[in-house]
């Protein structure tokens, strides 16, 4: 009785509350971001939004499932759906602003260069840049089938158009979904970084439109019916790992960067728990805590009661006002509490990679003692060519969250030299002779845009910025130090390019182009021969396969080019 006062008094009061809720909301957002089986057995939903493997192993997934139909099964037939197009779309549809809502937030600038266009299709408005025309294409057969796979799957229509803005004024790899103001998702495309971090066949417009779209549809699962303040209350109402949790498992398989390796190393560390604030990867952690979580209750209880869960209301004010609660829907609809149901979770996930561990080869039979780095998170960390200096970049600290380029004498005395600080991005690469390194950095590019180029500092020296505004990344040396090889983001294609350091002219440094990729295909890490004009770089096809290549400046080798 005493809470249901409690809970009275601040609806009373809440009237007061709404700028505050709304300024609260704004700086959170956005709410829901990516950057993303079904068990067989009696009551399951049919419908799902990932196509699983047919072989579930144990060292590949903890979880028994199968599915019999999936959003990816949707989407590799091919469907058409009806385009139509409009470039001054707002004098029909007056909640799509002319300029999409949100990138502004991350990247602090409006880009007027930029052609918007809008195209509409049964459940959409599809905005994106001119130069862009195509895309609207592929997005608009992706977020039709993901609706038809997640109104069946979660009880879910919407009587308004929901709006998709798709940008590349930076190289951003994420994308975000709002709940309120008729929902809609901001998406960055047209990247290149996609090719790490990630695991798995699907590319990345597939991959964060589901997603995203997902964020949508259980957000609006759990809205009350009091507007937009009903919005306020119960949106984030969900446990954040269930945020992202149900959009990964509605859309996504069992990845294993994002998923497998950060939840076993936290185990394996006895860390688990995301909130504990020990580790720069608790965010990474509590996505795959949720992603994993929602398989398991697939597993043990069926999925087929998620959407009665969202769809739990509360009654308030004699019915007028009906509200989700998640964990006492989660307990009615289950029978067991949400905090149980972790506690059972964690118990089967600790036996789970535990069982794992007793089968593998123990990592102190290395014998090798750990290296002691200053900073709270190590991005890379390399030896020069003589062993005698280690180069390393580094999160300062929670306090100060911002990377650090350093060497370190490879000695007792571990001297630390810093030579640069900023947003790092890709590898870091020794020259041959020890004096210099080459990195990638994000920074402003043409137009204000949020981009990666490369840079390199000696030893001794000061940073020196060697591209502008090309989206180039990951860069080695050749043999003879005169030139570099590195990756471009040419709209979306990864390329391999490279440039003579020498070459020092008004016009800038001279580029050679080494590869000739097309279409949705990314290139990921690279690294040069020693002694040969020789390239070897993670390649991810545009089919989807993921493979290690090979390329020499006359030609292909003996590897897939």
């Amino acid at each position: 009785m005493k809470a249901r006062t409690r809970y009275l008094l601040l609806t009373t009061k809440s009237v007061f509350l709404v700028p505050v809720l709304i300024l609260l909301f704004i700086l959170a957002a956005p709410m829901a971001s990516s950057l993303f089986l079904a068990p067989s057995f009696e009551g399951a939903s049919a419908v799902t939004a990932q196509n699983m493997a047919n072989e579930h192993r144990l060292a590949d997934n903890p979880f028994q499932e199968s599915r019999s139909h999936s959003l990816q099964n949707d989407l590799q037939h091919d469907q058409k759906h009806s385009l139509q197009h409009d470039q001054s779309h707002s004098q029909h549809h007056p909640l799509a602003p002319k300029v999409p809502l949100g990138f502004s937030m991350f990247n602090g600038r409006n880009h007027p260069e930029l052609d918007w266009q809008t195209a509409e299709t049964e459940h959409f408005l599809i905005q994106y840049p001119k130069h862009l025309e195509g895309i609207e294409l592929q997005a608009a057969s992706i977020a039709e089938a993901t609706y038809e796979a997640l109104s069946e799957n979660l009880g879910v229509t919407f009587d308004y158009k929901i709006r998709i803005y798709l940008s590349d004024e930076d190289e951003i790899v994420n994308g975000y979904a709002m709940p309120f103001w008729k929902s809609y998702t901001n998406i960055w495309v047209a990247l290149n970084d996609v090719a790490e971090g990630w695991s798995g066949p699907e590319k990345w417009l597939r991959t964060v439109l589901a997603h995203e779209l997902a964020h949508i549809f259980h957000f609006e699962a759990v809205k009350s019916n009091v507007g937009f303040l009903g919005t306020l209350l119960t949106a984030p109402a969900l446990p954040a790992p269930w945020t992202e949790g149900i959009a990964q498992y509605q859309t996504e398989p069992w990845h294993a960067l994002r998923g497998d390796a950060i939840l076993r190393t936290s185990i394996y560390d006895g860390a688990p728990d995301f909130r504990d604030g020990r580790s720069m990867q608790n965010r990474g952690l509590m996505y795959a805590s949720g992603n994993a979580q929602l398989r398991y209750f697939a597993s043990v209880y069926g999925d087929s009661l998620l959407p009665k869960i969202l769809s739990h209301r509360k009654e308030l004010f004699g019915g007028r006002m009906k509200v989700h609660n998640f964990e006492e829907a989660f307990e009615e609809v289950t029978g067991t509490s949400f905090a149980d149901f972790e506690d059972e979770w964690r118990r089967h996930m600790s036996i789970y990679y535990y069982t794992l561990a007793g089968q593998m080869e123990r990592s102190d039979s290395l014998a090798s003692d750990p290296l002691e780095l200053p900073g709270l998170f190590k991005g890379e960390a390399t030896f020069s060519p003589d062993g005698s200096q280690l180069a390393a970049i580094y999160l300062v600290s929670s306090a100060k969250p911002y990377e650090r380029l350093s060497v370190f004498r490879n000695d007792s005395t571990m001297a630390e030299t810093v030579l640069d600080e900023g947003a790092f991005t890709g590898q870091l690469k020794w020259h041959p002779d020890g004096s210099e390194l080459v990195y990638g950095r994000s920074t402003r590019g043409e137009n204000g845009s949020i981009v990666n180029d490369l840079y390199r500092v000696r030893v001794d020296g000061k940073p020196e910025r060697l591209t502008h505004s090309r989206r180039a990344k990951n860069a080695d040396y050749t043999p003879d130090g005169q030139s570099i090889v590195y990756v471009v983001n040419e709209n979306g294609t990864g390329n391999l390019f490279s440039m003579n350091l020498s070459d020092r002219s008004e016009s800038g440094r001279s580029e050679t182009r080494i590869t000739s990729y097309e279409g949705d295909s990314q290139i990921g890490a690279i690294d040069v021969h020693p002694t040969r004009p020789v390239v070897a770089y993670a390649l991810f096809a545009k089919d989807g396969a993921r493979q290690i290549s090979v390329r020499n400046w006359g030609g292909c080798s003996q590897m897939v080019c």
